[in-house]
């Protein structure tokens, strides 16, 4: 299993949207700041194909304007 975290960075005024959209994945947790245009996203994937998957759902979620990857921890026995 991978667990990863992320910065998303979205368009101004988009957070609440966003954060609705991706809240309807069922591998991430997703945090928005209060005052800023940013979210931290957490997720967790029994294996690599479904870490990408969800890696292009996230970059192509409209109102996404870039995704930083901040820390990843994977089992070895996933890979």
């Amino acid at each position: 299993m991978g667990v990863r975290s992320f910065l998303v960075y979205v368009t101004p005024g988009s957070r609440d949207s966003v954060t609705g959209r991706l809240r309807e994945e069922a591998a991430c947790v997703v945090y928005p700041a209060e005052t800023h245009d940013v979210l931290v996203v957490v997720s967790d994937h029994a294996d690599r194909a479904g870490e990408e998957a969800f890696d292009a759902r996230l970059s192509e979620t409209p109102g996404v304007l870039s995704v930083a990857l901040v820390a990843g921890f994977g089992d070895n026995e996933a890979e």
